[in-house]
């Protein structure tokens, strides 16, 4: 639904700017997107009712399933208010208030797709999505003090600029049409701050001429050693030091490791189902003794090396595997691979450990008795 409702808007907006561009009397726009499109019209005029209808029904499903431990989800309470903006949105349109702007009404209902961002973390399609959500939220410190040095540099390099040419703006003896032109790039503090970002991060060819030929030469200069300084050598580090930050923040994230961890394992499992159903000749569902046997191929042993399980007593292997009955199901096969999957591990030693003393233990005991009986 909430795909569907962006399709809408989506639609909307491409049937209002056609009618803008008819308006304006653009080419290929000679008629309006009423006449040209019709049944768009119909849809828009329902679509929004539909949808406030279905999220109002969904929002009232899930304060009852909520109920007591309604205040730990304040999302409800953004998504009431949504809804109430569209249901004022959809009585605007139909011409019931006066006063309201359907237009800006129809921006802030746009705040229903950030309800996609609570749905990414039980759709495992969506997991990558999910992945960058998250890494964007971690590395919001890394962009603040990124972007603080990068303003920072550009505001004093920029104030220089617009000081240095404050004098050639002034001087009423240049050409008016020239110092336009410069006016365009340094004239304001905010037409300078925006042409350093210009510079720093888009292209800085067509400021750097206009320089060159309305003021002086000597401009290109400052403009290589600026490029060389501070867009590739300063730039670049930032770069580098906020993606480098945002890995290491986003390794760190609990939710994105157990979504790692939990994929790993899902990707394995598959793997190793894909492997039962090679070895399984007969489909039955069931692997014997000879079956088993082929995990010996050279083949299939590389390829299960590449999964971190090594096989050297096929035997042996198949005993721990088998439940008893002589076979071995895909659900014995895929747990007991993961069980022997890598190396030993410490908990495993330590039991082993234990075990090893609880017999040494129980045959102390046992020999300590046989003296004493004999001893009677």
């Amino acid at each position: 639904m909430i795909l569907l409702n962006c399709a809408t808007l989506v639609l909307e907006a491409q049937y209002e700017g056609y009618n803008v561009g008819h308006g304006l009397g653009y080419p290929k726009y000679n008629t309006s997107a009423g006449e040209g499109f019709r049944w768009i019209d119909s849809i828009l005029k329902v679509a929004p009712t539909i949808f406030n209808v279905i999220f109002l029904i969904e929002w009232f499903l899930r304060v009852g399933a909520y109920r007591l431990d309604l205040w730990k989800h304040p999302a409800l309470a953004c998504d009431m208010l949504l809804i109430l903006i569209s249901g004022v949105e959809v009585v605007a349109a139909a011409g019931l208030f006066a006063g309201i702007n359907p237009a800006a009404i129809r921006l802030i209902r746009m705040l229903k797709l950030l309800r996609m961002v609570r749905i990414v973390r039980g759709l495992s399609w969506m997991s990558s999505l999910f992945l960058i959500v998250r890494s964007i939220a971690a590395s919001f410190n890394a962009l603040l003090s990124s972007l603080m040095l990068l303003v920072l540099l550009q505001t004093c390099v920029g104030l220089g600029l617009l000081q240095g040419l404050r004098i050639y703006l002034e001087d009423a003896s240049r050409d008016l049409q020239s110092r336009r032109m410069v006016f365009e790039y340094f004239g304001t503090f905010t037409r300078t701050f925006v042409t350093m970002f210009e510079i720093s991060l888009g292209n800085w060819v067509p400021v750097c001429r206009t320089l060159m030929e309305e003021v002086s030469e000597w401009f290109g200069l400052f403009f290589i050693s600026y490029s060389c300084a501070l867009c590739f050598a300063v730039v670049n580090v930032l770069r580098a030091v906020f993606i480098a930050e945002t890995g290491r923040i986003a390794a760190s994230d609990d939710r994105i490791a157990m979504m790692r961890k939990e994929q790993s394992k899902q990707m394995l499992a598959h793997k190793l189902q894909v492997i039962f159903e090679e070895l399984d000749e007969s489909g039955d569902g069931l692997l014997n003794q000879r079956e088993f046997k082929q995990l010996t191929d050279s083949v299939m042993r590389k390829y299960l090396s590449t999964l971190d399980v090594d096989i050297d007593d096929v035997k042996q292997l198949f005993k721990i595997l088998d439940d008893g009955d002589g076979n071995i199901s895909c659900e014995e096969f895929c747990k007991g691979i993961l069980m022997v999957k890598g190396q030993a591990k410490s908990i495993d030693m330590i039991k082993v450990a234990k075990c090893v003393r609880r017999i040494e233990n129980k045959v102390d005991v046992a020999i300590a008795n046989q003296f004493r009986s004999n001893d009677c």
